[in-house]
């Protein structure tokens, strides 16, 4: 989709200290190089400065598309691109 980029992050059961499922994430394309740098491209979880906080955790604004789609935008700014195009969008967020 023009301007906006695609991943799947894996989520973490944070009670269990196992995979939980995956989710997918909205990033604006002039975003992504930072995305990258910051998160990575492998499944990792790193510690921050206590065992309750993860010095990667993902924030963004959940959404909803018509037919369930559910995902996350990052930078809060890619989900009016997404309703404009929804139709491409179909396609792209499975």
């Amino acid at each position: 989709m023009q301007g906006v980029v695609f991943f799947v992050a894996q989520t973490i059961n944070e009670k269990n200290q196992t995979k939980g499922g995956h989710i997918v994430v909205a990033i604006l394309k002039e975003d992504v190089v930072a995305f990258v740098r910051k998160y990575g491209t492998v499944n990792e979880r790193t510690q921050g400065s206590s065992s309750r906080v993860d010095s990667k955790r993902l924030t963004g604004i959940f959404h909803q598309l018509d037919h369930g789609h559910v995902y996350i935008d990052e930078s809060g700014n890619a989900n009016d691109m997404i309703i404009e195009r929804k139709e491409n969008t179909k396609n792209a967020i499975r």
